[in-house]
């Protein structure tokens, strides 16, 4: 599993929480999907080395689903005050981008500019 970031899926959070004294992150993002439905999928991570793309790394992917009368607005701010909560209770540093709603093509364009960010490029 991973986040896809297609061009009919738009995007309006994403959050990367770096815990290196533990030696894990986590990623998540919220988005609607190509039927209008809103998404999110989270990823946590156990680093076993310096390389990102190192398979030896523990990676469990979960998605998530809200009610449908929830809004993109809303659901991020609930994302925000979790993604918050956790970093109080295990330190690290967090990174949010406010996506806004971008296509999944200018999404992964911004998200390609952030230090923490690995990205491979796949055909489709």
């Amino acid at each position: 599993m991973t986040i896809e970031f297609r061009h009919d899926y738009h995007f309006y959070g994403l959050w990367f929480l770096d815990i290196p004294a533990m030696q894990r992150d986590v990623l998540a993002a919220v988005y609607t999907d190509e039927l209008g439905e809103l998404r999110g999928i989270y990823r946590t991570r156990e680093i076993q080395g310096d390389d990102p793309w190192n398979n030896a790394d523990e990676k469990h992917w979960f998605t998530l689903g809200f009610p449908t009368e929830e809004t993109a607005p809303q659901v991020v701010k609930k994302m925000q005050q979790l993604m918050g909560m956790l970093q109080a209770t295990v330190g690290g540093e967090l990174s949010f981008l406010d996506l806004q709603g971008k296509d999944g093509t200018e999404a992964a364009r911004v998200v390609m500019q952030q230090p923490w960010a690995h990205v491979k490029v796949e055909d489709a």
